[in-house]
């Protein structure tokens, strides 16, 4: 009975199959989407070159507020007077939506931090580097990016109505970084309207060997 009245109604019952069937593949491809920027997402923190890192504390159990838990950038100064500290870097990063790409994604370094040196420029110039006037604030474009926008490097890139100007072209290896840009913590800063505020600190310790010790003070 129940599939002479389905077979009698097949436009309906083809309509309710495709329904459910993008509703599973929807599900599907947001947990993969998930479960992939997670992994990114903590490769991302783990290859600073650094011995700790310092983030916003977390609930227990609580979900990962990506780009909202933030610390205060006075401890980047205070952490710079510690004795067992060589280098300081700091990192404020946010999703912004663009053309062509609604999720964004913009990581704020300092430009002489250690921290950025892992964006290795395939073309242009760093952030560091003089002469980078010109048209819009500095900007470094992921490879993955760059080629999916169609922009190199004297391209602009518009963000929250404030031009932007590509200065070189990175890659990291990382999916998460080569997809996205680099600007410079204070222009982060600016863009989500979050001044001194700072998203991971990562340290270099003057004797690695001594991290554990390290790590029980600064807690």
């Amino acid at each position: 009975m129940v599939l002479r009245t389905l077979w009698r109604r097949k436009t309906r019952t083809l309509l309710s199959w495709l329904g459910i069937t993008i509703g599973i593949a929807t599900v599907v491809a947001l947990s993969a989407m998930a479960e992939g920027f997670l992994n990114n997402y903590s490769t991302v923190i783990q290859r600073s070159d650094a011995d700790l890192s310092v983030q916003a504390r977390q609930s227990p159990g609580a979900s990962i507020e990506v780009a909202e838990a933030t610390v205060d950038q006075r401890y980047c100064d205070e952490l710079r007077r510690h004795p067992e500290v060589d280098s300081v870097s700091a990192l404020l990063y946010t999703i912004v939506p663009i053309p062509q790409v609604p999720y964004f994604v913009v990581f704020g370094h300092e430009p002489d931090g250690f921290a950025i040196r892992r964006f290795k420029v395939t073309s242009g110039q760093t952030l560091s580097s003089r002469g980078v006037g010109g048209q819009g604030r500095p900007l470094l474009l992921g490879k993955a990016a760059a080629d999916g926008l169609h922009k190199d490097v004297g391209d602009t890139l518009t963000m929250y109505q404030q031009v932007y100007r590509v200065v070189g072209i990175y890659e990291t290896g990382s999916v998460m970084e080569d997809g996205g840009a680099v600007i410079s913590l204070n222009d982060v800063q600016n863009l989500t309207n979050k001044p001194r505020q700072v998203s991971n600190i990562w340290l270099q310790l003057k004797r690695p060997e001594r991290l554990d010790y390290v790590r029980e003070r600064l807690q």
